[in-house]
């Protein structure tokens, strides 16, 4: 399980996202404290901002779900 619980930036969420998820291990868990920053224009973020957290997931999911079905239609 990794917990962030940092500083609550955007930038610094992503960033330790990119760095950190990868050692997660199946079955594992990633969570990220006060996501809800992301729409607080002090740390980096606003409604509707690009890269903010929120954002980063809502692109992560959608790549996710391309690759899922690229794999179940055996392309992967």
């Amino acid at each position: 399980m990794i917990l962030d619980d940092g500083s609550h930036m955007s930038s610094h969420m992503i960033y330790s996202f990119e760095h950190l998820f990868g050692s997660v291990k199946s079955g594992g868990v990633y969570v990220i404290e006060d996501i809800g920053c992301s729409y607080w224009e002090d740390y980096e973020g606003g409604y509707l901002k690009p890269k903010r957290m929120v954002h980063f997931y809502q692109e992560f999911g959608n790549n996710m779900d391309h690759l899922i079905w690229y794999w179940m239609m055996g392309h992967i």
